[in-house]
């Protein structure tokens, strides 16, 4: 299972802007809203977001969180990219705020593909090379190339 399987250009958002955590995860399941993507409860979806963020941040360090959630509002496993125009705070080990957000819903039932992917995304955006690529990302496509990119040549 690679997680380029999973993003696809509809789901990558650049340069989104917020001041705080709520206000970016919102702008997010938003434009999961707008690209017609199976949420079923997109409100609940973003309730269930917000309550994983409660017991801990989700920022990983080096600028990057994995804000995620097992629901009942998905079919089937989402992944989707967001990278923030100024960086917030997501209460991350390193102190550091965040600029790159892979946002994750995983069916209930999903709990193995949902500890795999959390832990892949982890180990991709691990080398500062992956991160400053994907800061520099020019286009939803040119992110797409560069997670396939970067899980071929530096995941391996």
């Amino acid at each position: 299972m690679e997680i380029s399987e999973f993003v696809s250009e509809d789901l990558v958002l650049l340069d989104v802007q917020g001041k705080t955590k709520e206000e970016i995860l919102k702008r997010v399941i938003e434009n999961l809203v707008q690209k017609r993507v199976e949420l079923k409860n997109p409100g609940r979806f973003y309730e269930e977001v917000l309550e994983r963020e409660r017991l801990g941040g989700t920022g990983i360090g080096g600028g990057v969180a994995i804000p995620h959630a097992r629901t009942e509002n998905v079919n089937r496993m989402i992944v989707t990219f967001s990278r923030i125009k100024e960086p917030v705070d997501f209460e991350s080990e390193d102190r550091l705020p965040v600029r790159l957000i892979f946002l994750i819903a995983v069916p209930i039932r999903g709990l193995k593909s949902y500890l795999t992917t959390l832990a892949k995304i982890s180990r991709m955006v691990r080398p500062e090379k992956a991160r400053e690529m994907l800061l520099n990302a020019a286009s939803p496509g040119e992110v797409i190339s560069l997670i396939r990119q970067i899980e071929t040549e530096i995941m391996g």
